[in-house]
């Protein structure tokens, strides 16, 4: 029964064997059949891949500055139109503690017009 066994699994190894073989085999035929002509322009697409996906990285980027400039214009000129509710804010992030230079960028304001604002309510009080 033992002595069975093991003749059972050394069958099945060497077949197992003989399939892996085959299969080696069978993808070296592969490779070669591809050739130096396939293998390079193989990697010539990849190359063009490779340079489509930089130009997309850099419209994605420019797009991305685009958008934050927008974003800017479009605070700048929100600010513009409420003067008394900026003045306030800028105020308010002042007398929070905040720097100069946080303000003008969360508000959209140049650090001179933040500065203007907060020198103005120093004298006032």
């Amino acid at each position: 029964m033992q002595l069975e066994a093991m003749e059972i699994l050394i069958a099945v190894s060497i077949c197992c064997d003989v399939i892996l073989f085959f299969l080696i085999v069978w993808l070296f035929i592969k490779v070669k059949a591809l050739g130096p002509e396939r293998l390079e322009h193989l990697i010539n697409e990849l190359k063009e891949s490779q340079a489509l996906v930089d130009r997309l990285q850099a419209i994605i980027e420019e797009k991305a500055r685009l958008a934050k400039a927008l974003e800017n214009n479009l605070r700048s000129y929100h600010s513009s139109q409420n003067p008394v509710n900026i003045k306030e804010q800028v105020l308010l992030l002042y007398d929070k503690g905040m720097d100069i230079f946080d303000i003008a960028e969360s508000t959209g304001l140049t650090t001179g017009e933040v500065e203007l604002i907060v020198s103005i309510k120093d004298v006032s009080i």
